[in-house]
């Protein structure tokens, strides 16, 4: 009699394995359920941002951000791409390189989102870069194939990557995560 036991005992512990297995599954498949509710919530809260941010362009210069679309070059132009910082290739910044020749070589020495910096702001730290050898400008990189949305700060007309490099070591930068060469596609 002593085996009937034992095995009930067995079915006992594989009883309570599989009802706190079950309860697991219970409450992951609880927990998943929640989860669309959650991103609905923070899909609406991004919305009224990028609403107070489409009403902060309108509120400061109608007009001007009229005349920038209409003529880009036109010297307003940089004080509106401050206001528009998600879309700032859309009013450009007659400071900012767009045309480089290809086959040639720049130094990167920093890379500054578009979303969150304005063309200014990234011209400001151009200006603090570089020596009277190596002087950065700032890439708009949607114009050259790189990373799209960024300001690049770099240092233009290396003819090779080593040239590019040899840069950094002028600049005394040796991370190569800071300081890297890229090359200027057609």
């Amino acid at each position: 009699m002593t085996s009937p036991v034992t095995e009930q005992r067995g079915n006992l512990m594989l009883g309570l394995v599989l009802g706190a297995l079950a309860g697991i599954i219970a409450i992951v498949l609880a927990w998943f359920a929640l989860v669309p509710r959650t991103a609905v919530t923070a899909t609406t809260t991004p919305s009224p941002t990028a609403a107070s941010t489409e009403l902060a362009p309108a509120d400061p210069a109608s007009t001007p951000s009229a005349d920038a679309t209409s003529a880009p070059t036109s010297t307003a132009t940089p004080g509106d791409s401050a206001s528009p910082a998600d879309t700032p290739s859309a009013t450009p910044n007659p400071n900012v390189v767009t045309e480089l020749q290809a086959g040639t070589w720049v130094t990167v020495l920093k890379s500054l989102p578009q979303g969150s910096v304005s063309a200014e702001e990234a011209l400001a730290q151009a200006a603090t870069m570089g020596n009277e050898m190596h002087r950065p400008v700032v890439l708009d990189s949607n114009a050259f194939g790189f990373t799209p949305n960024y300001w690049v700060v770099a240092v233009p007309g290396a003819a090779s990557a080593q040239d590019a490099v040899a840069v950094c070591t002028d600049l005394h930068i040796d991370d190569r995560n800071r300081c890297y060469p890229r090359e200027v596609k057609g």
